[in-house]
């Protein structure tokens, strides 16, 4: 079953803002989290790209075409327009975009908001007369004409195309992690989902004042690598496999969140796990910037309730597809950390052999 018909798009937010703008300490699992100034950004970014294909697929929705007294569309429309400033507000250099939220931070570029960034829909803006005579006129325009370019853009077939392409991935990504959750429950048929973060947001705990921290995405790839062959060498009897994900925080820089698949014995383990292998974490990393998170004892959301599951269970693999795989893969559908050509934000181990 593809991805889109069984995570809803705020289940998703909430995790993407969960992980990506807090931090702990590395002074034990059970830390408390700390949240970071650009908490919830990442609903701004989905609701900007699930509002983009909308007006690809059924005409944009202009402030100029609402009807006298119509409170609930300007309502609808003040919302579009305050989430779309959201994202030309921080749109990031470390990140890629989808082909459509890439279009509307670039035409807003073409149409001068980068000088003149939007505010409310009723304030003045002042054309710089390539698109418009020059003359003041509301930002509820400037909208409108940001985003009638932008979804007849969308609806070019080269765009439609590399538009289904970047959706096809992380589509990709999520079968594969699906495959790759069926063929370990089949090695061992419970195991305990251990989640953790791995970063290097040590130095923004021992100095708050240095702010906002980004690191080498080269960098923490290879140590990576280097952990996850570590992880998948070290312990066979108690490790089934891991799943992974190489993201970006605006505050915290560069982090990879991890689902390390323990077998069912070494769940009352698992915080002694957790202990090890954030220690090792920090011990590949430059001194004093390695961190890591125990997310199933940090955080307050459903994800971090899921522990033992088992492959009998219908409720178990629901809950492992929503909160768990579609945090892992389906953030792509909107952004991802900017890599080279051939390089990938989701990874995962190999698949155990039959048998094993």
């Amino acid at each position: 079953m593809l991805p889109n018909s069984t995570i809803k798009a705020e289940a998703l937010a909430n995790q993407m803002n969960w992980q990506q703008d807090s931090v702990t300490s590395r002074q034990g699992v059970f830390e408390s989290a700390v949240y970071l100034d650009e908490w919830n950004t990442a609903w701004s970014t989905i609701a900007v790209e699930l509002m983009l294909r909308r007006a690809v697929e059924q005409g944009p929705c202009l402030f100029k075409d609402l009807e006298r007294g119509d409170r609930s569309g300007r309502a609808s429309l003040e919302r579009q327009f305050h989430a779309v400033r959201s994202l030309l507000s921080r749109a990031c250099p470390h990140l890629e975009y989808s082909p459509l939220l890439s279009r509307v931070i670039r035409t807003a570029h073409d149409l001068g908001l980068e000088f003149q960034p939007l505010s409310k829909p009723s304030d003045l803006w002042l054309s710089p007369g390539k698109w418009a005579k020059p003359d003041l006129m509301s930002q509820a325009k400037v909208f409108d004409e940001l985003l009638s370019r932008v979804s007849a853009e969308g609806r070019i077939p080269s765009v439609a195309l590399e538009t289904r392409r970047w959706r096809a991935q992380a589509d990709a990504d999520f079968r594969s992690a699906t495959t790759y959750l069926d063929a370990c429950l089949r090695d061992a048929s419970q195991l305990f989902v251990l989640r953790m973060n791995l970063g290097d947001w040590g130095a923004l705990l021992a100095d708050r004042a240095r702010l906002p921290l980004v690191g080498d995405v080269q960098d923490i790839k290879r140590r990576f690598s280097r952990f996850a062959k570590e992880l998948s060498r070290g312990a066979p009897q108690a490790t089934v496999g891991y799943l992974a994900r190489l993201d970006f925080g605006p505050q915290k820089g560069f982090f990879f969140h991890v689902v390390i698949l323990l077998r069912a014995a070494e769940a009352r383990r698992a915080v002694d796990w957790c202990e090890r292998l954030g220690s090792r974490w920090v011990a590949l990393s430059p001194d004093g910037q390695g961190a890591f998170t125990g997310c199933n004892w940090v955080f307050h959301d459903p994800a971090a309730k899921i522990g033992l599951i088992d492959s009998g269970s219908a409720a178990d693999r629901v809950a492992m597809e929503r909160f768990v795989l579609s945090y892992l893969t389906l953030p792509s559908q909107y952004a991802r950390v900017r890599l080279n050509a051939r390089q990938r934000v989701f990874s995962r181990g190999t698949l155990p052999k039959e048998g094993s």
